[in-house]
């Protein structure tokens, strides 16, 4: 599955630079991530579909931005040192998407405290105008580090190849690639990634 792979990169690279900045003291770290919600905003049924009363009321019901919201604030409210990435795919999956699009996505996403977060393949199903007015308006920091600004510069703008998120009082460096099917935009993944990693782990021994 595509996501998954893009899962396993941003998480492996994600360790491997934290591992690289730590010396002699140890640093407990929190890492919490998501991804493919595909707007499944409210509560759903084992099976993806509606929650009706009678599964609500045997507690058989399931995810729901309500419940995320409120477990990253239980989770940052107990522990140190939290960082919360997302795998992107927000995009397509229920009729709240349908009918409203990237406003409804972009308006509860920045409801979630979401330190950094990367695009999946169907943020791009609406092409650019569907996803640059999602960019625009979204809190969290988007990261991207193969895609090919120099054909689309307004990219530039909202997608950056890394950030850099102080946690903890360190400086956690995140980065991702997107698997998405408009490869016109896109660098070759892991030629541009390796390179990116290199640079990143030069400057942490530097």
């Amino acid at each position: 599955m595509k996501m998954a792979a893009l899962v396993r990169c941003q998480i492996a690279i994600f360790v491997v630079l934290i591992i690289g900045s730590i010396t002699a003291e140890s640093f407990n770290l929190t890492l919490l991530h998501t991804n493919d919600v595909h707007s499944h905003f409210i509560e759903f049924n084992a099976q993806g579909g509606r929650c009706v009363d009678k599964l609500k009321e045997q507690k058989k019901c399931f995810g729901g931005f309500a419940r995320q919201v409120t477990a990253v604030k239980e989770i940052k409210g107990n522990r140190e040192n939290v960082l919360f990435l997302n795998g992107g795919d927000f995009y397509q999956g229920t009729v709240w998407y349908t009918l409203h699009r990237w406003q409804i996505v972009a308006d509860l996403v920045n409801t979630l405290g979401i330190d950094a977060m990367s695009l999946g393949n169907h943020e791009f199903d609406d092409g650019l105008k569907g996803l640059f007015p999602f960019l625009r308006t979204l809190k969290p920091k988007v990261v991207v580090c193969n895609i090919n600004a120099s054909r689309v510069p307004e990219f530039s703008d909202f997608v950056h190849p890394s950030t850099i998120v102080e946690v903890g009082g360190k400086g956690l460096e995140s980065l991702a690639i997107s698997l998405q099917k408009q490869n016109i935009f896109l660098l070759q993944e892991i030629w541009n990634l390796k390179t990116k990693l290199n640079a990143s782990s030069e400057k942490l021994e530097g």
